[in-house]
């Protein structure tokens, strides 16, 4: 496995970003979930920044395709809490391996209104075929609700 060295904040990672990117090509986004709110998660992707997209492209991660996205409910502002994970082919060096260890403190890595932060510990949902080792990238942001079917 040929790995890639990446330093975010806290973290030193050891990426296979072609074995991730080959897997992000290769799975069929029908696989997933179609309830409203991860359509609207995947819609709300059309819309993503630049700066956004270049984080999730420098992993070979399609945003689309989820891990797990979870709708936590309605901010003040009406827009969707979500939170979730995407799965990359690699392993944590130095850093926490727990989410929890970071989530509410923290060194976080921030661009527009994602939060994200590296785990590999607990990993979650992980498709029979995605390749190891394994760590999750853990995110949580709110956007709005896009599509036309009402929020419930």
């Amino acid at each position: 496995m040929k790995l890639k060295e990446i330093q975010f904040n806290d973290w030193i990672i050891e990426l296979d970003l072609h074995k991730t990117g080959q897997y992000y090509t290769e799975h069929d986004i029908k696989d997933d979930c179609s309830c409203n709110a991860c359509n609207n998660y995947r819609v709300n992707c059309e819309y993503m920044s630049s700066e956004l997209m270049h984080f999730f492209h420098r992993f070979r991660i399609d945003p689309r395709k989820e891990g797990e996205f979870m709708n936590i409910g309605l901010n003040d502002n009406g827009e969707v809490h979500y939170m979730g994970f995407y799965h990359i082919v690699g392993v944590i060096k130095i850093g926490p391996t727990k989410i929890t260890d970071k989530w509410n403190h923290m060194n976080l890595i921030k661009i527009d209104n994602y939060e994200f932060a590296f785990g590999s510990d607990n990993i979650a949902c992980v498709p029979e075929d995605f390749p190891i080792p394994i760590l999750q990238l853990e995110f949580s942001s709110s956007i709005p609700w896009r599509i036309e079917e009402k929020y419930e």
